[in-house]
């Protein structure tokens, strides 16, 4: 068998398409009548690819046909589109072929599709794709190839295919431009361009080659990151069952300010402006921590708080307290007091 430019070979639901198979005096998988004069192939200098080892030769006589057994039928599905591909060449130019399609639901004849497509014939190995529908009472098909306007030398026809048409909407391509990073010591924030994007498209985030959320929203922060290490983020859009190639990007993650031993390391919340100012809910993401391991226990307006994924919710706009009190495995502590103010509701 041998890949046709165009139709994907090993979707092919005609399985002797390539006419490989060829025992007592038949091609395995295909019917042609007395009427029809052919011939199996198996000269190298006569093939399409070199990796072919047989085709078919025929006489195209007008109204000669040759097509698929009712012992061995195509199974479609009713209500589906499908391509079929036929590759021809001729000794010489001028003959054309016509594809027709018998539809059956079980054994039962419901129907024709006539001259669905139609081939017209040169000296060079060329590919025709036809299209048609099988309609909701058919579920197998007989495809037929019948030759059209004759011609007083031989056709040569190999790997016939027949596949379902793919119908996902086109799907832009984002690259790595596309992609921006903002780094911090301990977290990644990546945004990418959507624009061109239907609303409900899925994005598949990747860290380091291994899936680390889906979401729905063109931006995420990627969180729990190593000091000064760098990661490769990858972004992927699904859109229904289409899932576009990953596209990727490496960042860095910041150092320290100052050494970890330095006796004015201070870490702090970033998610707090220098003015005291914040969201009602904030990530605790913090400059200067050294070991993300480190113990911090936190007290809002005076009682304790446990937050919920890294993140603290104030109970309100308006100014609050919060006290944070830090520990090091290596024994550094700190406590922190901020006097902020919540300016949203």
């Amino acid at each position: 068998m041998t890949a046709t430019k165009g139709i994907a070979q090993n979707n092919n639901i005609l399985t002797q398409g390539s006419f490989e198979h060829y025992e007592e005096g038949r091609f395995v998988g295909w019917y042609f009548p007395n009427t029809t004069y052919f011939k199996k192939i198996d000269n190298p200098e006569e093939q399409r690819t070199p990796q072919s080892t047989k085709c078919v030769m025929v006489y195209p006589r007008e109204r000669a046909h040759f097509e698929t057994t009712e012992t061995t039928p195509v199974l479609v599905a009713g209500n589906r589109k499908y391509e079929v591909g036929i590759w021809v060449r001729g000794k010489k130019a001028g003959c054309e072929l016509t594809l027709s399609c018998m539809l059956y639901k079980q054994n039962k004849f419901v129907g024709t599709i006539d001259n669905f497509c139609t081939v017209k014939c040169t000296t060079k190995w060329e590919q025709t794709i036809g299209e048609l529908t099988i309609p909701a009472d058919a579920d197998r098909c007989i495809i037929r190839v019948r030759i059209s306007k004759g011609s007083d030398d031989f056709i040569y026809i190999d790997d016939m295919s027949m596949v379902v048409k793919n119908t996902a909407p086109a799907v832009p391509k984002l690259s790595s431009a596309d992609i921006d990073i903002t780094r911090y010591q301990r977290e990644l924030d990546v945004k990418w361009k959507a624009d061109s994007y239907p609303k409900n498209t899925q994005w598949q985030v990747s860290l380091n080659g291994k899936p680390y959320l889906t979401t729905l929203d063109n931006k995420c922060t990627i969180k729990g990151l190593k000091l000064a290490t760098v990661y490769e983020v990858g972004i992927s859009a699904k859109i229904g069952e289409t899932v576009t190639d990953e596209v990727k990007k490496k960042a860095v993650t910041g150092n320290l300010q100052v050494t970890q031993e330095a006796s004015w390391r201070v870490p702090f919340l970033r998610t707090i402006g220098e003015d005291g100012t914040c969201k009602r809910t904030i990530d605790l993401f913090y400059t200067d921590l050294a070991d993300i391991q480190a113990d911090i226990r936190y007290w809002l307006d005076g009682m304790e708080y446990t937050p919920k994924e890294d993140k603290l919710t104030f109970s309100s706009a308006g100014e609050h307290t919060l006290e944070i009190i830090i520990k090091e495995p290596n024994g550094q502590e700190w406590e922190l007091y901020y006097k902020v103010n919540v300016t949203e509701k």
